[in-house]
């Protein structure tokens, strides 16, 4: 197993965006490389 830990810095009233264009990057990733998938956390 492999684990990756990001820290991200958004700009405040980005949070929204943020988290929309990371969902569509993970789900991307999973579905056409076979990833376990992600977790976001705060």
């Amino acid at each position: 197993m492999f684990i990756a830990i990001y820290q991200f810095s958004v700009k405040p009233g980005h949070e929204h965006a943020f988290r929309q264009a990371w969902l569509a990057l993970t789900q991307g990733i999973y579905l056409q490389r076979g990833s376990l998938g992600s977790r976001m956390h705060r």
